[in-house]
């Protein structure tokens, strides 16, 4: 054999070895999605850095009917999140994944979601139609928990439905346990249902009543690179939001400060203060930006000046 040909052997032998080196520096993670026994197709599968919201995945894909994906990614500290359509998602909770010569197998059993049936009317019992009907989670905006832009798609249909032309909706919900949602309504009030608990015989059908409510729109010059962040609607009276179930009831007036407008279209009559919270992790720079005196029934829209200096001020 040739001088040249010894010398292009070795060079594919230090390649081959470098690569294989490689290979056994990553670690694998191997994802099956279940339920009662059975593949799930058209999984949303998500594997999420610990450090990173759920929104910036290291890897994520809708699976095929096998219901199954494996990954190789560098070693560290993970999360993973699952979901499909009509099935209830799964988050697990953070994981160390080390390099090794096999891949480390998770099952993951999907629960089937139910329906829970109701209406919603106005209190002079017309339909409301297109009234936006939903868990709690699809209110949250501007909340580190939402999922990709994929994930957000995908799962939409789990989270919130919009009412039918008579008033009535079925919203996807676990039998045999309680869940809250908000209902929507461009121009009422909003609506509440509260700690409800899904029936698996006989379920209650939900009779929802809205009366006339305020909305607001702002506009702001939106600069390309300004400073990320978000806005937050705080109401003098705190009547609604006291029965809000959440950590932080007020998330749910919260929007993405991007784009230029910002709009929420079903809010109690009376005077906010709208703030505007910027996204830095520790040290969130609070800035004032307009008080409002919203009216049942009247759309108010207002312009409003961005913060220039984002200086440090205690949140509200």
């Amino acid at each position: 054999m040739s001088f040249r040909a010894h010398l292009i052997l070795g060079i594919l032998s230090l390649a081959n070895g470098a690569n294989l080196f490689a290979a056994a520096e990553d670690a694998a993670i191997h994802l099956e999605v279940r339920s009662a026994g059975a593949p799930v197709g058209a999984a949303y599968i998500a594997l999420v850095p610990d450090d990173q919201p759920w929104s910036r995945p290291l890897e994520e894909t809708v699976t095929d009917a096998s219901s199954e994906i494996q990954w190789r990614v560098p070693p560290g500290k993970y999360r993973w999140v699952v979901g499909a359509p009509d099935y209830w998602w799964e988050k697990s909770p953070a994981f160390d994944l080390e390099a090794g010569p096999g891949p480390r197998r998770e099952k993951v059993e999907l629960r089937r979601l139910g329906r829970a049936k109701g209406r919603v009317r106005t209190h002079e019992g017309e339909p409301i139609a297109g009234a936006r009907v939903g868990d709690l989670y699809a209110f949250l905006a501007a909340s580190r928990n939402r999922l990709s832009a994929l994930g957000e798609k995908h799962l939409a249909g789990n989270w919130e439905v919009r009412t039918r032309s008579d008033g009535t909706f079925e919203l996807p919900a676990l039998e045999g346990h309680r869940f809250s949602a908000l209902v929507e309504a461009r121009g009422y009030e909003p609506g509440l249902i509260d700690n409800h608990l899904l029936r698996a015989e006989a379920p209650e059908f939900l009779e929802l009543k809205l009366g006339p409510g305020a909305s607001l729109k702002v506009e702001w010059e939106a600069e390309p690179n300004a400073a990320p962040g978000f806005f937050q609607l705080k109401p003098q009276d705190r009547a609604f939001l006291s029965r809000v179930p959440a950590v932080v009831p007020e998330w749910i007036w919260e929007r993405p400060a991007v784009g230029g407008t910002a709009e929420w279209i079903a809010l109690p009559a009376g005077d906010y203060t709208l703030y505007w919270i910027g996204a830095e992790p520790v040290q969130k720079p609070v800035v004032q930006l307009g008080q409002f005196k919203l009216a049942a029934g009247r759309l108010e829209e207002r312009r409003v000046q961005m913060p220039v200096d984002t200086a440090t001020t205690k949140p509200p």
